[in-house]
């Protein structure tokens, strides 16, 4: 089996890219970011030599671009793989932007990188979370603040530390890797507005200030902008008819966090019971539509659109830069719906959550009420049978 000289198999290497969500089927389609591509070359990890390898087997004129671009800033056997794929492309009639002279255009990437300042998202999770981290180089160090917000609570977290950029890619990659947590990159100035929205709502008692933090990388006024994946698909581009098969959102792994809790569903779950109980007499579709009711009123109960509909859009960005065109379409489709009035529970997406976590707490609810009632059904000892009398 063929390694290159860090002594992994090819396999692993592709199996690193895989995890990011990125195979040749994603690449062909030209749906991925670019800067998330430079970002994953410019690593020098497993995924860096898989994807320089794809790219040059996916002939696209702006996969000539990363790779020239990556020809001019890799190292070792990473450029040699560079350059493998470059030749490749060219075979297939792509040929790369002109570059100068391959040295100075590394020294100006070189001129240019202390002063970029980048930031970093993770995913909303059910309870409203998300980690926010922004970095701009210090020198040969990156200073680092790192965030964890949520959108109705504020700031909970706030930590701020010099590292080394390698260690920033390994704790990134490690949040990933043990804890399924990817961060993706975003326009540091939306990750700023982010935490100091989040600071203006609560702020933590003790620890470091945001205000006096954001000082490190920015004097400029904190300006709110408008959600960014409206760069990507533009307000009047919605396919609001999507909102139809937003269920198949369920799919994504990020959602899993969204079910409710049980002792959320809990009261619903026990007022089903009691309808089924009840002493009135109810024909079969006066059932349903109780039944149905139940569970409308649940799910704009705990999905109310005014929370819900900010989550979906943050989401739709997220599953775009993670290679989930679709995924974000349909995401913004729901936000679309909820803005303009739709009721929660005729979103899909929302009353499927809500039916897929009250489940399993009826059935626990249920069981209960029937050992409950075979127990109400058994005769204490001291207590006369039912229908007996006394003896003459």
């Amino acid at each position: 089996m063929r390694k290159r000289p860090g002594g992994r198999p090819p396999e692993s290497e592709f199996a690193s890219l895989a995890a990011e969500g990125i195979d040749g089927t994603t690449l062909a389609s030209g749906c991925l970011p670019a800067q998330r591509l430079s970002e994953i070359l410019a690593a020098g990890t497993d995924a860096s030599f898989a994807l320089a390898k794809l790219l040059g087997e996916v002939p696209r004129p702006e996969h000539g671009a990363l790779l020239a671009a990556a020809n001019d800033t890799s190292h070792g056997a990473l450029r040699r793989e560079v350059r493998r794929a470059l030749y490749r492309l060219r075979q297939a009639g792509i040929v790369p932007p002109a570059q100068t002279t391959p040295r100075e255009p590394r020294a100006a990437a070189r001129a240019d990188t202390p002063s970029e300042t980048e930031g970093w998202l993770s995913h909303v999770d059910g309870s409203g979370d998300q980690l926010v981290w922004i970095t701009k180089p210090a020198g040969r160090a990156l200073f680092s603040v790192s965030a964890r917000i949520n959108d109705r609570d504020g700031l909970w977290e706030l930590a701020a530390v010099e590292t080394s950029k390698r260690q920033f890619r390994a704790q990134r990659d490690g949040l990933r890797d043990r804890h399924g947590l990817r961060l993706v990159p975003v326009d540091w100035r939306h990750a700023d507005a982010l935490i100091a929205a989040a600071h203006a709502r609560s702020a933590p008692k003790s620890g470091p200030s945001y205000p006096r933090l954001r000082t490190r990388f920015t004097t400029d006024p904190c300006v709110p902008l408008e959600p960014p994946i409206y760069r990507q698909i533009p307000r009047d581009a919605v396919a609001t008819e999507l909102v139809d098969v937003s269920a198949d959102l369920l799919d994504a792994p990020e959602l899993r966090s969204w079910l409710p809790a049980p002792s959320v569903l809990e009261p619903y779950a026990r007022e089903i019971l009691d309808s089924r109980d009840s002493p009135l007499v109810l024909s079969h579709h006066q059932q349903g539509d109780r039944l149905r009711s139940i569970i409308d009123r649940a799910v704009r109960d705990v999905y109310p659109a005014e929370v819900f509909a900010p989550r979906l859009e943050a989401m739709a960005f997220y599953f775009w830069q993670t290679g989930r065109e679709r995924h974000a379409r349909i995401a913004l489709a729901a936000t679309h719906a909820l803005v303009v009035g739709t009721p929660a529970h005729a979103v899909p997406l929302l009353s499927a959550l809500l039916r897929q976590g009250l489940s399993p707490v009826y059935e626990t609810a249920n069981v209960a009420h029937q050992e409950q009632e075979r127990g109400s059904l058994i005769v204490k000892p001291t207590a006369p049978q039912p229908g007996s009398g006394a003896r003459r």
